[in-house]
C-alpha cells in the first residue's frame, strides 16, 4: 500500500540502502524516519532486512520520544504489515506530539481508513469520524494540502448521505484541489465523478477533458483514463462510455492492465463477448497473473459457447487464485463445461 503523502515522503532525502540499515541502527541521527520506512516497504527487501528496519524505528521511537516523526513513520510501517490498531496508536501520538503539522492529521486519517474494513463492525462509524476529523484538521492548518483536500472530496463524495456525504461538500474540496499547483488534474477526476453520480454527462466531458489537459505527462494522462474507466465501470455501469475513453486513448493505456480491464468489462457488460476476450487477453499479456481476468475470459468463452477454452479459463482461475471471491462460480463453471464436452 502506498499513501499519497507527497510533502511527507520528501522528507526522506536519501533513500536508505539495506545495507545502510545496521549503521542506521547504531547511528540513528543520519537516518529520518521516512528512509527506514522506504526500505521496510522495498517489496525487494528481505524479510530479516525488514525486520532490522522496523526495530530501527522503534529504538529510534525510544530515544527520541518526543520526535512525532518517528511516530509518523512507526505509523505507516504497522500499515505495511496490515497491524491497524499499532498504526492508529501511533498515529494518534505524532497529532498529540506535534498538533500543528498538517500533514500528520493527513497520515492519522489514511491510517483510519486503510484499516477500518478490518475493524469491528460497531467501531466502524467512530473510526470513520475520527478520519474526516484528522482531514478537516490538516485543511484548516494548511488550505492547501492536497492530501487533506482529496481525502475530505473522496469522504463526502462517496460516503452514503446517512454518514455524511456531501456532494455539495465534495464539490468543495475538488474545485480547491483544481486551484492546487500539482493536483488539479486530482481535483478534475473528482468533478468527474460528482458528474457522473449526478448523470450530467456532458460535465464528465468537460471535467474529463479538463484533467487530461493538465496531465503533464503520459503517465499522468493514463492514470485519468484508468481513473475515469474505473468510476464508469464499477460505479456508473456506464460500459458504453466506458469503452468510449479507453477506446479514444487506445494508445495512452497500451501496457496498463487496469484500463485494459475495465474495457473488457465494459464489452462484456455489453455482450460484445469477442471484443471483450480480446481486451482480457491483452490485460494477461500486460499482467499474466491478472486476478480477474481468467474468471471473465471463462465467462466469454461460455457465452460464445467454446467450451474447452471456457473450461481452461475456469480451471486456471481456480488453481492460480484458491482464494479467489469467484472460486464456487467458477467451479459451477467447470462443471458445466464437462458436462458440455461429454
Amino acid at each position: 500500500m502506498r499513501f499519497h503523502l507527497t510533502a511527507l515522503a520528501l522528507t526522506g532525502a536519501l533513500a536508505l540502502s539495506i545495507a545502510g540499515l545496521a549503521s542506521a541502527n547504531n547511528d540513528l541521527a543520519n537516518a529520518s524516519s521516512m528512509d527506514v520506512y522506504d526500505a521496510l516497504r522495498n517489496d525487494e527487501v528481505e524479510a530479516d532486512d525488514r525486520k532490522a528496519a522496523l526495530n530501527t524505528m522503534r529504538q529510534a521511537a525510544k530515544q527520541e520520544p518526543n520526535n512525532a516523526d518517528w511516530r509518523v513513520g512507526l505509523a505507516l510501517a504497522y500499515v505495511e504489515l496490515e497491524e491497524w490498531k499499532k498504526a492508529r496508536t501511533e498515529a494518534d501520538k505524532a497529532v498529540e506530539l506535534a498538533p500543528n503539522v498538517s500533514d500528520h492529521h493527513v497520515v492519522l486519517a489514511e491510517v483510519i481508513f486503510a484499516g477500518i474494513n478490518d475493524a469491528p463492525l460497531l467501531s466502524k462509524g467512530g473510526l470513520a469520524s475520527k478520519g474526516k476529523k484528522a482531514y478537516e484538521r490538516a485543511a484548516e492548518l494548511d488550505p492547501d494540502n492536497a492530501d487533506a483536500r482529496a481525502g475530505l472530496a473522496g469522504f463526502y463524495i462517496f460516503a452514503p448521505s446517512i454518514a455524511g456525504g456531501s456532494l455539495t461538500k465534495g464539490r468543495e474540496h475538488a474545485e480547491a484541489l483544481t486551484e492546487i499547483e500539482g493536483a488539479e488534474r486530482t481535483g478534475y477526476i473528482f468533478m468527474a465523478q460528482i458528474a457522473m453520480k449526478q448523470k450530467k454527462w456532458d460535465e464528465v466531458d468537460s471535467a474529463v477533458a479538463s484533467a487530461l489537459e493538465v496531465s503533464m505527462t503520459p503517465g499522468e494522462r493514463v492514470d485519468v483514463v484508468r481513473s475515469i474507466a474505473l468510476a464508469l465501470v464499477f460505479q456508473s455501469k456506464a460500459y458504453d462510455r466506458a469503452e468510449a475513453i479507453v477506446v479514444a486513448h487506445s494508445d495512452d493505456i497500451a501496457s496498463d492492465s487496469t484500463a485494459l480491464y475495465c474495457l473488457g468489462v465494459a464489452l462484456h457488460e455489453q455482450k460484445k463477448h469477442k471484443d471483450a476476450i480480446d481486451a482480457f487477453q491483452r490485460v494477461l499479456a500486460v499482467k499474466s497473473d491478472a486476478v480477474n481476468t481468467r474468471f471473465r475470459l471463462g465467462q466469454c468463452y461460455e457465452k460464445l459457447k467454446m467450451w474447452r477454452e471456457a473450461q481452461r479459463y475456469y480451471q486456471e482461475y481456480i488453481d492460480m487464485f484458491p482464494d479467489g471471491s469467484d472460486r464456487k462460480a467458477a467451479k459451477k463453471g467447470v462443471k458445466r463445461m464437462k458436462k458440455k464436452l461429454r
